[in-house]
């Protein structure tokens, strides 16, 4: 078994410590796993991506995922789902925050951020998941929780990691908010499992 996923995400986001969240669960479970993150200089809303690598007995020749093999992506918005389409795998699937904040510069006109329609064009009909994570992160009253309703939507559609390990890995990683996390980790489980229901 083997899991290939691209987490892409602006800096402030979380995605590093998603990341770090799947990679310290599927370790747990036995699992060859790693993450290899790639961002610009430290600031809010410079692009960052990681990629996670899982598998058993390995989880790849290298900790780079390379172009068209990526199983999943989880992008914590729409212009970073566009800027690593090209790592999907063709069957694979992204799972897109469609509510996820539009970034000052595209706020300001400086450039533009893609509408729903631009993105599916540019995934070519590849399957995308659109999970409103920062509504929902917003709904249960801590704005920070996207990272975490988008690690339990990905859990809900890869079996590959338990979901309970996730959840104990995610607490571990966020003791001082466990609670909010594991909450908003099942409200993006049961926002698939909703919809495949």
């Amino acid at each position: 078994m083997k899991l290939d996923l691209i987490i892409a995400g602006s800096a402030g986001q979380g995605v590093i410590t998603m990341s770090g969240i799947l990679t310290r669960a599927a370790v747990s479970e036995g699992y060859d796993a790693h993450y290899y993150s790639q961002s610009g200089i430290a600031q809010l809303e410079v692009p960052v991506t990681s990629h996670v690598r899982i598998g058993s007995p390995t989880a790849g020749p290298s900790p780079k995922i390379p172009r068209g093999k990526a199983d999943f992506i989880a992008a914590m918005d729409q212009l970073e789902a566009m800027r690593v389409c090209d790592y999907l795998v063709d069957g694979g699937t992204a799972i897109i925050d469609k509510t996820g904040s539009i970034p000052v510069g595209a706020r300001s006109g400086r450039f533009h951020y893609p509408t729903k329609e631009e993105v599916e064009k540019v995934f070519d009909g590849r399957s995308i998941i659109w999970v409103p994570a920062s509504e929902i992160s917003r709904e249960l009253g801590t704005p920070v929780l996207a990272g975490a309703v988008i690690l339990g939507a990905l859990s809900a559609l890869s079996e590959i990691v338990e979901r309970d390990n996730i959840v104990l890995s995610l607490r571990e990683t966020m003791p001082t908010l466990a609670d909010e996390e594991a909450e908003a980790f099942y409200a993006g489980f049961d926002f698939i499992s909703d919809l495949e229901g």
